[in-house]
């Protein structure tokens, strides 16, 4: 459980992101769920034309995006394969707790968030820099003291 568990769950109940939508709407709300930068003007226009109002249109673009956020949010915390859990499942038995949502990103999609991640990362910490090792720490922690992250 992590601290925006509430926060998640009234942002799922005020979206309603499992609203129904009219069948008109289905080509424009998948463009919504994966592909929201290919919509375009016209996309909303050819909605108007419909009769549909910019109030319904706005509601389930809203409805529709939080949706997809949501299901990209659940997939990192049970969407791992085999491999990847059996990591976190011994990272959880032997610190006692959830690993942290980082940790849950870069097994997640390893070939993405995992090693490469890890490198670029170590790049900016470690690599060439007119900075030093311990202003780069610095300077990670005070971001992450602004954004509220736990390290």
């Amino acid at each position: 459980m992590s601290r925006y568990d509430e926060l998640i769950a009234r942002l799922r109940k005020a979206a309603q992101p499992e609203r129904s939508a009219p069948a008109d709407f289905e080509p424009y709300l998948a463009k919504v769920r994966g592909e929201a930068f290919k919509i375009t003007d016209r996309d909303v226009e050819a909605l108007k034309a419909a009769g549909h109002s910019e109030d319904e249109i706005f509601e389930q673009t809203v409805s529709a995006a939080v949706a997809a956020g949501l299901e990209r949010l659940d997939a990192v915390d049970s969407g791992h394969g085999p491999a990847e859990a059996a990591v976190l499942d011994q990272i959880r038995e032997a610190r006692g707790v959830e690993p942290i949502g980082v940790l849950k990103t870069l097994y997640y999609r390893p070939e993405l968030f995992g090693r490469p991640y890890s490198e670029a990362l170590d790049l900016a910490m470690r690599g060439p820099s007119d900075w030093s090792d311990g202003d780069r720490e610095l300077f990670a922690g005070f971001v992450s003291s602004l954004n509220q992250c736990p390290f």
